[in-house]
């Protein structure tokens, strides 16, 4: 496992130096100011931003892992990877995560 998140880090070496760090690091923020606004207001309201900033990394994992294994000439890998990036990448996961919020009446 080690081996092969090594090669994917030697394949997206020189596009994504800073882009991936630069996405952790944003996406924690995002976490961190969720979580202080909820625990200075008592509000767990926006916490539900939380889970669509997961679902929104399933995809982008998916599509580094494709092209990595692309880059490899690991066709197999590369497509089976494509497969399970198309239905993640499209907004029926936030569509649902948006209706519960609906259906249990806490929007504002």
């Amino acid at each position: 496992m080690a081996r092969y998140w090594h090669s994917c880090r030697m394949a997206l070496r020189d596009r994504s130096a800073l882009t991936i760090p630069a996405l952790v690091a944003a996406s924690a923020l995002c976490v961190a100011t969720v979580e202080y606004r909820g625990h200075h207001t008592g509000d767990t309201f926006y916490r539900f931003l939380i889970w669509n900033l997961i679902l929104a990394w399933v995809p982008f994992v998916f599509a580094l892992g494709a092209y990595a294994s692309a880059r490899q000439g690991k066709g197999v890998a590369a497509a089976g990877l494509g497969v399970l990036w198309r239905p993640t990448c499209s907004a029926i996961s936030f569509t649902c995560t948006n209706r519960v919020q609906h259906r249990s009446g806490t929007t504002r």
